[in-house]
Formats: structure tokens, C-alpha cells, sequence
């Protein structure tokens, strides 16, 4: 599909601070699907592989964008 995605390398925990990461799930199970808005707030989260809503939920950002 030609797609590429950018991997985010936080060695030093400044995201995980900075979005509160520490303990999100009381079991801190994987797989965590994690979405950060167009606006930089957490807009969708989750520890179960919900392929819709994660779907739903970036095509709702993506329309934020005028794609």
C-alpha cells in the first residue's frame, strides 16, 4: 500500500512524560494502541486490538486535516 510510518525513539521518557504513559492500563498488558491528535492531545487509547475503532478514530483525524 506504500505506506510508511514514523517511529518515535524516546529514549530519554520525554513523550512518556509528557503524555502521562506511566501505568495507562492497570494490567500494562500489549498490545497498547495509542493515537495522538492533529492537535497533540491523546485522542484514542486502548490495550485490546480493536482494529475498528482505531480505524474510526484516525479517520476522523485524518478528516480534521481535509483528507
Amino acid at each position: 500500500m506504500g505506506l510508511s510510518l514514523p517511529i518515535l525513539l524516546d529514549p530519554g521518557g520525554a513523550t512518556r512524560k509528557q503524555y502521562e504513559m506511566v501505568n495507562a492500563f492497570p494490567t500494562a498488558a500489549y498490545p497498547q494502541q495509542w493515537l495522538i491528535g492533529v492537535d497533540g492531545t491523546i485522542v484514542f487509547f486502548n490495550n485490546e486490538l480493536e482494529h475498528e475503532a482505531l480505524t474510526t478514530a484516525i479517520e476522523a483525524e485524518l478528516a480534521k486535516m481535509g483528507r
